[in-house]
């Protein structure tokens, strides 16, 4: 399933994830490359005239094909490394195109400072994680319910019911004593005991007093020195002193990126400065990450569409606001290395800075998309799903939020302003839309 399902992020004050699935709320911070053999980006190329079929190659940033289309699925580079699929297996490819770890893995693998989660060969062995090296070598066997990314050498496990730490050789250096916790950032990692929220060193010494009540939400990484916690439901930001630098006045806030920080209030976005102004009006359905000195916002009002291409509502402002890309994109990723892929009502498209076509191709159904930051638009793997389905003749939008990963074990969803919330069945039976009108609904809800 492509970005055609992940259009909006639009996060309401009662945004919530469970604590089993924390990782994917993280964010993996986007790495800045180091060579340029990062600067390759996945293509995907219909078989045929099916949206189902496709194989994937990679381009550098003038659109140019570098690695033919020649793998199943693929995923974009990470310090000279890609996951790949071939066979219906996952390995890892280094620029040439060449396997460096077969493709032997049921998901992909996706290196953080040389290390990567590991899942079981087979289903039969339960859906355990471990620890790989970019190297192929086995750091820890899968037994873990839960590998978040590394970040400052660490990287946070689950046993099955609490949270602790391991090394990049696989030593437990915090064991397993939180209620839930979050990947190092910026020498700090969010925690949870007693139902609220702190902050902890390495050496799991208090930083950040645990005070925060987030209700059903989580405190997000630190990113330019600041971390969003909330009080008494209202979302800020932090320093490392535990001070409110902006002060809880937001639905929802999201992390700082480039001194700008997505904030939501009335069910509209915009972005804060580091100093608490108001940097950008409040005016925007959606507002992305800014990278680049670029970030894309949704001007959609929220309302029904008729067709897709009314809704292609999405453009990209700089720091301050202005226009540097207007609203033409039914939607996109996160610019990185000077090109964003973007869709439209009928491709995917590759686009650089000043909003010309590098690369284009019909439209595919591609369940992982986001291939500029390996995560789900445009932030991480909760996200907000649209979907278009007949009711009374007419097309209407509906946005889903994401409960649980992964999305086979999706159980319930949110319609926002359409209907209430209610299950994938109640839903389905209330709107009448027949499975075929529900494809793009299944890799979430299913």
């Amino acid at each position: 399933m492509l970005i055609r399902s992940m259009r909006s992020w639009y996060q309401p004050a009662s945004y919530s994830v469970p604590p089993s699935a924390s990782w994917y709320s993280q964010s993996v911070q986007p790495l800045e490359p180091t060579n340029g053999t990062d600067r390759l980006f996945p293509i995907y190329v219909r078989e045929g005239r099916s949206r189902k079929r496709y194989n994937a190659g990679y381009i550098d940033c003038t659109g140019q094909i570098v690695i033919p289309v020649q793998y199943e699925d693929a995923y974009p580079f990470r310090n000279g490394l890609a996951a790949a699929k071939q066979s219906g297996r996952w390995g890892v490819i280094d620029p040439s195109g060449t396997f460096v770890i077969s493709p032997t893995y049921r998901r992909p693998l996706v290196f953080t400072e040389g290390r990567a989660e590991l899942p079981t060969l087979d289903e039969k062995d339960g859906d355990k994680r471990g620890v790989i090296s970019s190297a192929g070598e086995v750091i820890v066997k899968p037994r873990y319910r839960s590998v978040s990314h590394f970040s400052d050498g660490l990287a946070c496990v689950c046993d099955g019911q609490l949270y602790g730490y391991i090394d990049l050789e696989g030593n437990q250096v915090i064991p397993p004593f939180f209620e839930d916790a979050r990947a190092f950032s910026e020498g700090l990692a969010a925690v949870k005991l007693n139902g609220a929220w702190g902050y902890i060193y390495p050496d799991a010494s208090t930083a950040v007093p645990i005070r925060y009540i987030c209700e059903r939400g989580m405190a997000g990484p630190f990113r330019d020195g600041l971390a969003r916690v909330a009080r008494n439901g209202r979302w800020g930001y932090i320093n490392k002193d535990a001070k409110f630098v902006v002060e809880p006045n937001f639905d929802m806030a999201h992390e700082f990126s480039e001194g700008r920080a997505p904030v939501f209030l009335d069910h509209r976005a915009g972005y804060v400065s580091r100093e608490g102004e108001i940097a950008v009006p409040i005016s925007f359905l959606r507002a992305g990450r800014f990278a680049g000195g670029v970030a894309a916002v949704d001007t959609g009002s929220g309302q029904a569409h008729k067709s897709i291409s009314d809704a292609c509502e999405t453009g990209f402002i700089g720091p301050n606001g202005e226009w540097l890309i207007p609203p033409r994109f039914f939607a996109t990723g996160t610019f990185q290395d000077g090109l964003c892929v973007t869709e439209n009502e009928k491709c995917i498209e590759y686009v650089n800075r000043d909003g010309a076509v590098v690369w284009t191709g019909p439209w595919v159904e591609h369940l992982n998309f986001d291939p500029i930051t390996f995560c789900r638009p445009l932030r991480n793997r909760h996200y907000v799903a649209d979907l278009l389905a007949t009711f009374n003749r007419k097309v209407i939008e509906m946005r889903f939020l994401e409960l649980i990963f992964p999305p086979a074990r999706i159980a319930t969803a949110m319609a926002l302003e359409a209907f209430p919330t209610q299950n994938r069945d109640e839903l389905r039976a209330d709107v009448q839309v027949t499975r075929k009108e529900m494809t793009h609904a299944e890799g979430v809800v299913a």
